[in-house]
């Protein structure tokens, strides 16, 4: 069951700066913060064989494989996750 927002939007800038700072990851879409949970041991292992078998894959090439600490920006930055695998290709970072 879905809940109803409650809480106050903020900007993708407000979003960026208390990620900074913060004890803990969270997701960031259309104004919303949310609080990253953590994962099973058995999502962790199905996970890391793709993101293995992504890094044996792309070799040395221009695209490289993330796991989940890599935040990935959508679009023009309304929205910021943290995706279990993600490959990015002539990638920049902030």
């Amino acid at each position: 069951m879905a809940v109803a927002w409650k809480g106050a939007l903020i900007a993708p800038t407000e979003y960026l700066l208390r990620e900074k700072t913060a004890l803990f990851k969270s997701e960031f879409a259309d104004g919303v913060v949310w609080a990253m949970a953590g994962a099973r041991p058995n999502h962790n292992r199905v996970a890391l064989g793709i993101l293995t078998a992504l890094d044996t894959r792309l070799g040395t090439g221009r695209c490289d494989p993330f796991g989940s600490d890599q935040r990935v920006r959508l679009g023009d930055g309304a929205a910021y996750f943290y995706p279990d695998v993600s490959v990015a290709c002539d990638a920049r970072f902030d």
